[in-house]
């Protein structure tokens, strides 16, 4: 039996809560919640976070400045349109999971 992702569009996290990247443009990226995040919204991350990793993926040279950084959902997505116009945001809470899930 296959497992459904707990993606933060689908169960919310909480501030302060870590969450991982779940796809392959994401890979690794780890980053810490300051605000609570309602599930329901698959779009960008609300409210400011803090950049833990940026992990093994393709926009690694655009997001490396920010690890250790506190900023925002529009930043990072101006940063990766850089070098990917067409990119979606990497911290778009469809393709985020909370690192410590355990079920939603």
């Amino acid at each position: 039996m296959l497992l459904e992702p707990r993606t933060v569009s689908k169960c919310g996290a909480a501030a302060g809560g870590t969450l991982v990247g779940a796809a392959p443009n994401n890979k690794g990226l780890r980053i810490k919640l300051l605000q609570a995040q309602m599930s329901g919204d698959g779009g960008p991350i609300k409210g400011r976070f803090q950049v833990l990793a940026v992990g093994d993926n393709k926009h690694v040279d655009s997001l490396g400045t920010l690890v250790g950084q506190i900023t925002d959902a529009e930043n990072v997505l101006g940063l990766i349109r850089r070098n990917f116009p067409a990119c979606v945001n990497v911290v778009n809470a469809n393709i985020l999971i909370v690192e410590t899930a355990l079920g939603c």
